[in-house]
């Protein structure tokens, strides 16, 4: 071996001890000696792994569930309006009041026509009752005739004249005409009743709708809640249909959000659940997803609807919403003070720190408390993680487990 060959191996070895003693400096160690005063007591949690959802930040609007329409009842104008968009009603208080004139005016003369068609009715029954007294007068009559021209026609023509036994016909024939005329205006009273009686009926269904549409002119909310618009001021002419108010409870609201298209598959209707981006952090549940995509969007339009007591929400407000979405690997739930540079977490095994370098998949909510999901390399299925925020945690470092 020539000296050039020697003098490469030695610096070879040389750079070899200068590696291995850094690599020796820089490598962690176990402080197996470190004081018993100087370990530090922390809390921990055991970590317990599965398909957990992760909650995403989405945005939506408060929006009225079944708003009421007031529409008007009647033909009229506007005399006066007490309570304008935004104010706040109680069931049965007056809101709006129309002109009522001309309903008066009208209930006047259908009560008017109503008393002119009972007198008519009245002197109708009356006649009535007359004719067929009357009738039965010359039904008698008639029946008499008809036996005075019988027992006449039953004697021997040495008894008889044709001028008497005309007599005995003309009496039957007068009497049959006058029982005829009675009978024609018993009938013509019959008819004169009947289209009365059907008249007062119409008139006073008439009458009997006036009422109602005066009742109308004052128009009172249904429900306790906000009136969210309005669409009639002071003179204006309203007819039946015609929109005057809507009414809505504030209590009965849901949340119309869109989500994107890619979360498509990760979402359920009725068990999919999201939280209102607020500390109270209210729940609510997934109760409808268009999943028509419209082209060129990128959006789902879907609703929520809270499982508990509705929070005071501004009707039309946009607010922000944590909804799960189902996440198809495997994660597990750690506090926030257990990630250390987005990136770690230590294990405690035998009292000992152990670095486990871990994925932030998202956030997650537990129990009323707000987790961070997150995967490793290795299982960490019922690994106990220290949650208790140090300030230089290293592997190897002793602490006292609680």
């Amino acid at each position: 071996m020539d000296s050039i060959q020697q003098k490469m191996i030695s610096r070879l070895a040389l750079v070899t001890t200068v590696i291995i003693a850094i690599l020796l400096i820089t490598q962690p160690t176990v402080d197996t000696n470190q004081p018993e005063d100087s370990i530090i007591s922390v809390t921990s949690i055991q970590v317990q792994c599965s398909h957990n959802p992760k909650l995403v930040k989405l945005y939506g609007k408060v929006i009225p569930h079944d708003p009421k329409n007031i529409d008007s009842e009647v033909s009229s104008s506007v005399l006066e309006t007490l309570k304008k968009s935004g104010d706040q009603i109680t069931a049965g208080e007056t809101l709006i009041i129309l002109d009522n004139e001309k309903i008066l005016q009208q209930q006047s003369a259908l009560k008017l026509e109503i008393s002119s068609i009972e007198k008519r009715l009245t002197a109708s029954i009356k006649s009535l009752a007359m004719e067929i007294e009357l009738l039965k007068h010359e039904t008698q009559l008639l029946k008499r005739a008809h036996e005075e021209l019988t027992r006449y026609q039953s004697l021997s023509d040495a008894y008889k004249s044709k001028s008497m036994l005309k007599t005995y016909e003309d009496a039957v024939s007068k009497q049959e005409k006058q029982v005829l005329i009675h009978q024609q205006k018993i009938t013509q009273y019959e008819q004169q009743i009947t289209s009365d009686k059907n008249q007062r009926s119409i008139t006073l269904t008439q009458l009997a709708q006036s009422e109602l549409d005066l009742d109308n002119t004052v128009i009172t909310a249904p429900i306790d809640g906000i009136i969210q618009s309005s669409h009639i001021k002071v003179g204006d002419v309203v007819s039946p249909g015609s929109a005057m108010l809507t009414i809505v409870n504030p209590n009965r609201v849901y949340i119309n959000a869109f989500i994107p298209t890619q979360y498509l598959t990760q979402l359920n209707v009725g068990t999919s659940k999201a939280y209102l981006d607020h500390p109270q952090r209210q729940p609510l549940a997934l109760q409808r997803l268009n999943q028509s995509i419209q082209d060129g969007s990128a959006h789902l339009d879907a609703s929520f609807i809270f499982l508990e007591q509705t929070p005071k929400l501004a009707l039309g407000e946009v607010i922000s919403l944590l909804v799960e979405i189902d996440v198809s690997i495997e994660s597990c739930p750690v506090p926030e003070s257990s990630i250390y540079q987005d990136s770690y977490i230590y294990e405690i095994n035998e009292q000992l720190l152990n670095e486990i370098r871990i994925e932030k998949l998202g956030l997650t909510y537990n129990d009323g408390q707000t987790l961070y999901l997150v995967s490793a390399e290795e299982d960490l299925t019922n690994k106990t993680i220290l949650t208790t925020r140090l300030t230089n945690p290293k592997t190897g470092t002793r602490v006292k487990h609680e």
